[in-house]
């Protein structure tokens, strides 16, 4: 009998509600920048910042506990979970201003194992190429914390200087992306065969051309 194919969702599985609510208050002042924009969770959100996130308590926290401390139904507040998060992040999208703090403006394209976000933010330095990047806020939508700086792109533009930086989910193998390089090279893939590509089935063709 032929073994059956593990579909993605499968492999990688699906972030659950509460371990979302870890990652979005691992950013506490992007959470807070939610504050005032007339959401149905303003509630939630005022609750969760009077008792500091839960920060300090016993235990690990649960949606049943904070159904409990804050009296909202465990429904809502998975729910709202879900929507704040999502929030965040097309408030960055919209306007990124918000977001400023001390340093360089950056657009960060993350690429990690259930898909692609992009985040503008200033940063104090801008990462080399190899260097390693944790990022525990975007875990919860593509399943990864850990990366690695794949190509760094300045820009000038009427006087304006962005810099873009293309990031990687996982550990940096540098073999592979030599070989993914002379693939590209090669004309065994295209640009656009590594950008869209499922990282496994790129993995297979490359084995299968370069194999000794």
């Amino acid at each position: 009998m032929k073994k059956k194919e593990k579909k993605f969702e499968d492999i990688f599985g699906v972030t659950s509600k509460i371990d979302t609510y870890y990652c979005m208050i691992s950013c506490p002042k992007w959470v807070q920048l939610l504050i005032g924009n007339g959401k149905d969770y303003q509630t939630f959100l005022s609750g969760l910042i009077s008792v500091n996130f839960f920060e300090g308590i016993d235990g690990r926290t649960t949606i049943t506990r904070m159904s409990r401390e804050l009296g909202i139904k465990t429904q809502l507040i998975s729910k709202w979970i879900k929507e704040m998060y999502q929030d965040i992040l097309d408030l960055n999208f919209d306007k990124p201003e918000l977001f400023q703090a001390e340093g360089i403006f950056h657009e960060l394209h993350f690429k990690g194992f259930r898909g692609r976000v992009t985040l503008k933010l200033w940063l104090k330095a801008i990462p080399r190429l190899y260097e390693k990047v944790e990022l525990f806020f975007l875990d919860a939508k593509i399943g990864s914390r850990v990366f690695w700086v794949k190509d760094v792109h300045h820009e000038i533009e009427d006087g304006e200087h962005t810099v873009s930086i293309m990031l990687d989910g996982g550990i940096l193998n540098k073999y592979r992306t030599e070989l993914l390089d002379r693939a590209l090279f090669d004309g065994v893939l295209g640009f656009m065969d590594i950008y869209e590509g499922n990282e496994f089935e790129i993995d297979k063709q490359l084995k299968l051309f370069y194999k000794s």
